[in-house]
């Protein structure tokens, strides 16, 4: 048992040590300009990227926002969480209150109490979206699936859209290419 104990020790730590030589930040607030040639994680009361990073992005904050753009994946969590640059791979947030208004190149699962897909935002695959609220104004190329209290679609899915919520409503100008399933 306690060379099992060992060697889970010796896993975990073997998995974390990276991660702590990538760079990373954390502190009361965070604010990053310039770009960043690695993975980059940061956690503080406020996280503002706006430098471009060569690799995953992953924050935590009260308030979370990004304008730089990130060449691979973002993982975001908190109160506030807005993404305005865009994302080389796939984008996951969870928040209090989440916005989209940049490209993601490949898939989004984005989960919150307020979620809104911004006019401007591009998902180039499939997006799975669940809030109290939830606003699908942008382009989804892919599948769409929302679990919501509220949804309102008012952009563009190029494939299905499956829809879970309590109201529905569809703006006028909407396209679902797909089936449309409530």
């Amino acid at each position: 048992m306690k060379s099992n104990k060992q060697l889970f020790l010796i896993v975990l730590l073997t998995a974390v040590a990276p991660a702590a030589l990538a760079a990373q930040e954390a502190a009361e607030s965070v604010l990053v300009r310039e770009n960043i040639g690695e993975d980059f994680y940061a956690a503080g009361n406020k996280v503002v990227l706006e430098g471009d990073v060569s690799g995953d992005a992953v924050l935590a904050g009260g308030t979370v926002l990004v304008t730089g753009a990130v060449s691979e994946d973002v993982i975001a969590a908190g109160g506030t969480v807005t993404i305005l640059g865009d994302v080389g791979d796939d984008l996951r947030v969870a928040g209090g209150q989440v916005t989209l208004a940049a490209s993601v190149a490949d898939h989004a699962v984005i989960s919150g109490g307020e979620v809104e897909v911004g006019e401007n935002a591009t998902i180039n695959s499939w997006a799975w979206l669940a809030g109290g609220e939830v606003e699908m104004n942008g382009w989804v190329t892919g599948d769409l699936k929302i679990a919501a209290g509220e949804a309102e679609i008012g952009g563009r899915v190029d494939g299905n859209g499956e829809i879970a919520a309590r109201e529905i409503e569809i703006e006028d100008g909407a396209v679902i290419n797909g089936d449309l399933i409530w």
